[in-house]
């Protein structure tokens, strides 16, 4: 039925089902939360929420609120102001195999309250499977059975024996007695002893859980779990059986419990008489299950908008839960008759992931259209593309995070997720979903329909409790978690598109307006041309012989005065939106010291030089943004300030998070050089630290390009000193906006969408995806987000694998141009850590920078602060960008010449075209 319903949207909710459903109003199209049509009778998209939780014998099992919570009556729907709230109990309250049917019955209540309740066929049924039995006086001819089981007895019962109490063996009893001839009585006797005994071991496996003489495998219902052979049992618990037969339950095949099940279900026996029989029997009654989870889940309608919320500080999920326990068994009627023992067998389940709408929108096997991921710049996956062999999709926002395993931060050629954004285009319709809140803890998963699953999904997963393994032996491995769930809102916000909208390009322009209107993009001034982002490097530490003892030397590969003499050349040169970033300006240079305070690299000049050239670069109004790293400690030490036992984060094995380098052959992780994750704990107090030596040198800019693309966990044992990614992500965007406050321009590298509120340029955004199997295609969906907000720029050109294709991808959208150089001889950089950087030379890349900058900036300069209206790949080669403005920029990346609105676009070239439709 309707819950809420404002000017744009209605939602409703399915009161059986709780899935829901959504009217966008402006474009007369219904959202589902779970495929309409779909059979009910498969386990496939009924659910809203799906977890993942480790039991103590068995990880990565998993819930969904379908199966595990509606089809077990323990899900609650509550009205909300706007939305509506669903409250899922997931996990039985018992084992389904424990409930319903009696494994003993005191033959009183048996007769009273079953055989009297059910009718004739069914009362049939019921006695054809429960035996009665009792334990008395025996006759002399009962005494013929094995001296084991004559050994049970005497244990068990002392001088009693254990009898059945069904008219055949009753009848083999009269025919003993009144028989004469001894090889008729011995056949009774041996057939007497075999009934007794099927009684006496049934009896026994209903205590032990075991078949006789196995103790191994699954144990069947109803055992005592203090009972693990018959020598753990005593004559008490079988003097009832003296005083008042019981009916025994034989053993069953799974249809005939499913029957006996049905006619229990029918008179109304329930877990409370199920306890009942099995106390008054010395059975233990039913244990509730510990694997059971409370998830509640909010839906909002905000405007256009549709929000789904998981409140984290109100989802419980078992954490110490005792399991040892003592039945009371002379427990009066209404008292508790578990007596748990909380100092022992004490177990959690760590809820680690959640999954939100995991079938939202699917679209089924018929169905065309693409699902947009942010890998890198943007890529899409077609719907039923067919490649079924490939693994689907599934990357963390923000990229990967320091605090998890090494194995888990293998290198290759992967790009980053930097926005917390997915979507689907299906016709003529399409959804965007930005993750508000959580974005830090989300891994966002896209798939294709395949065989074992008919449907194309794209949707968010939050690792709300990371783990990982660590082995104590050969033999032995432990998985370690952080000590507790993320206690913040998972928050995911549906916007819907259509016609013309319902596109890659839409999804970009929404965004961008979405992050317009919370003040997070402003537009750049335009007229200001393409700008040039120049990186130049101060030191190196290097390894060199000194009086032949090898020691690291600082070798200085760019001065303050160099650096301004190249700024110069580029001004001279007509190069006027210039921005310059100095890396390796500080004490151990490119990897510098723990930053502390500031403490200059020896050889670039001192605190004078650097003023003076950050006061000519204010002059020529140059950003100038010396760059500082914050989030890795590079080159530690206690002269620094820096404690690796205090401030370093740790690893959720509990070891220090460490970020090494990577052997590029084995992909082995490096001894040396030791680079540690700093706690974002620390953050604020090294920030404030650093910049009282900074702000004295009035220097208007600071780089710091870790804080767009890197964000790592402190996973402490300790509650009050451990810091999620979300915390961690929070912690990154609190020291930008503290940092932005106080008057500096700032830069970053990559572009995570928690600095974009903050920066004035960005380098290092991606220019390509990562080129997952599973994907078809590429878009500059960053860039059509960012262009003519956020000056910014790909990977600097003079280090691209192909120059030519690095400054077509960068035409495609009008981006920045970006060079990383030196002032020395590159050969300097010889057997240091950066002796991949041999194509930096000043020399040889300044005037290059400078001609390709002219012909670039002469055909695009008025488009560096236009927006994108539109991007499309007209063919494999061709690509069309429209900007707002009406022009287009056409690229070529083939070795033919294309064509397009009739301009000949000449091959591995750009065209600009002015005021094509």
């Amino acid at each position: 039925g309707l819950v809420a319903e404002n000017a744009h949207l209605a939602l409703y909710i399915h009161p059986e089902t709780t899935e829901i459903a959504l009217w966008d109003k402006g474009a007369d199209a219904l959202w589902f939360s779970n495929p309409q049509g779909r059979n009910m009778r498969q386990g496939m998209g009924h659910d809203v929420v799906q977890i993942r939780y480790d039991a103590p014998t068995s990880p990565d099992k998993l819930m969904n609120s379908y199966t595990h919570s509606v089809q077990l009556g323990q899900a609650q729907i509550i009205p909300l102001e706007n939305g509506v709230r669903v409250e899922y109990l997931l996990g039985s309250q018992y084992d389904a195999r424990a409930l319903g049917v009696p494994q003993m019955v005191k033959a009183k209540r048996f007769k009273r309250d079953i055989l009297s309740q059910v009718s004739p066929g069914e009362q049939g049924t019921l006695l054809r499977y429960y035996t009665p039995i009792e334990i008395r006086e025996p006759h002399p001819f009962e005494l013929r059975v094995t001296g084991a089981a004559r050994t049970l007895e005497q244990k068990l019962f002392g001088e009693l024996i254990i009898v059945p109490l069904t008219e055949d063996y009753l009848l083999l009893l009269n025919q003993a007695e009144q028989t004469t001839e001894a090889s008729q009585l011995r056949k009774l006797e041996e057939e007497i002893a075999k009934r007794r005994m099927d009684v006496l071991y049934g009896l026994l496996e209903k205590f032990t859980g075991y078949l006789l003489g196995s103790s191994e495998g699954e144990r069947s219902t109803g055992y005592r779990r203090d009972v693990t052979t018959a020598s753990d049992l005593t004559p008490a618990d079988f003097a009832h059986l003296a005083e008042e037969p019981s009916y025994l339950l034989g053993r069953l095949a799974p249809l005939l419990q499913d029957q006996l099940q049905r006619i229990f279900r029918k008179i109304g026996y329930e877990v409370s008489d199920l306890a009942l029989d099995h106390v008054a029997n010395r059975l233990d009654p039913p244990v509730p299950l510990v694997e059971r989870f409370f998830v509640p889940v909010e839906y909002r309608l905000e405007g256009e908008s549709f929000l789904v919320q998981v409140p984290m500080h109100e989802v419980v999920y078992p954490q110490d839960q005792p399991t040892a326990y003592t039945v009371m068994w002379d427990a009066a009627p209404g008292e508790e008759i578990l007596e748990y023992d909380h100092s022992r067998e004490l177990v959690s389940c760590p809820l680690t992931s959640i999954a939100l709408l995991r079938f939202f929108g699917a679209a089924d096997g018929t169905e065309e259209g693409y699902i947009f991921v942010p890998d890198g710049s943007g890529a899409l996956i077609y719907l039923n593309n067919g490649k079924v062999d490939q693994t689907l999709y599934s990357e963390p926002v923000y990229g990967w995070d320091g605090a998890l395993p090494l194995e888990e931060r293998i290198p290759y050629a992967k790009e980053t997720n930097h926005f917390p954004i997915f979507g689907m285009k299906r016709g003529d319709q399409a959804f965007l979903a930005v993750i508000e809140q959580g974005e830090a803890l989300a891994q966002i998963r896209a798939d294709i329909a395949r065989p074992s699953s008919a449907y194309n999904v794209a949707y968010a997963a939050f690792q709300t409790i990371p783990k990982s393994s660590r082995r104590l032996d050969q033999f032995t491995q432990i998985n370690l978690y952080q000590t507790r769930a993320h206690q913040g809102n998972l928050t995911v916000r549906y916007e819907f598109l259509s016609g013309s909208d319902a596109t890659y390009s839409g999804m970009a322009r929404r965004y961008q307006k979405y992050l317009i209107d919370r003040g997070v993009l402003n537009p750049l001034t335009k007229g200001q041309g393409i700008p040039f982002f120049l990186e130049v490097m101060g030191v190196v530490p290097k390894i060199q012989p000194i009086m032949g003892v090898a020691r690291e030397v600082q070798l200085p590969l760019t001065t303050f005065a160099q650096a301004q003499a190249m700024v110069e050349e580029l001004w001279d040169a007509g190069v006027n939106n210039l921005s310059l970033r100095y890396a390796g300006w500080l004490s151990g240079g490119i990897h510098h010291r723990y930053p502390a305070g500031v403490q200059l690299a020896p050889g670039l000049g001192d605190s004078k030089g650097l003023m003076a050239l950050g006061e000519f670069l204010q002059e020529k109004d140059v950003t100038f943004y010396p760059a500082a790293e914050f989030l890795k400690v590079q080159r530690s030490g206690i002269l620094q300030g820096f404690y690796a036992r205090r401030d370093a984060a740790r690893a959720v094995h509990g070891l220090y998070a460490t970020l090494p380098e990577f052997d590029p052959v084995t992909n082995r992780a490096l001894a040396q050089p030791l680079r540690y994750a700093l706690s974002t704990r620390v953050l604020p107090d090294l920030v404030e630290n650093f910049m009282q030596d900074f702000h004295p040198l009035a220097l208007g800019g600071l780089a710091l390009p870790s804080f767009g693309q890197e964000v790592h966990s402190d996973l402490q044992r300790s509650d009050t000193r451990l810091v999620d990614r979300a915390q961690a992500a929070k912690a990154i965007e609190e020291e930008l906006a503290k940092l932005a406050g106080e008057g500096l321009q700032l830069q970053v590298d990559g572009g995570n969408a928690l600095a974009l509120g903050y920066v004035s340029s960005i380098l290092n955004v991606p220019q390509t995806s990562t080129g997952y199997n599973l994907t078809d295609a590429e878009v500059p969906f960053m860039q059509m987000v960012l262009h003519g907000f956020v000056d910014y720029s790909g990977e600097p050109l003079n280090l691209a694998v192909n120059l030519e294709e690095s400054i077509l991808r960068s035409a495609q959208t009008a981006s920045g141009l970006y060079f990383k150089l030196i002032w020395e001889d590159p050969a300097i950089l010889k057997e240091t850590e950066y002796a991949q950087l041999l194509s930096v030379q000043k020399e040889q890349w300044l005037k290059a920078g400078v001609r390709i900058y002219q012909e670039y900036q002469a055909q695009l300069g008025d488009l560096g602060a236009e927006p994108i209206e539109e991007f499309c790949q007209v063919s494999p080669d061709l690509s069309v960008t429209t900007f707002k403005g009406g022009d287009v920029i056409v690229v070529n990346f083939g070795s033919n010449d294309g064509e397009y609105a009739d301009t000949v676009i000449p091959a591995r070239t750009f065209v600009r075209l002015r005021g094509v439709n």
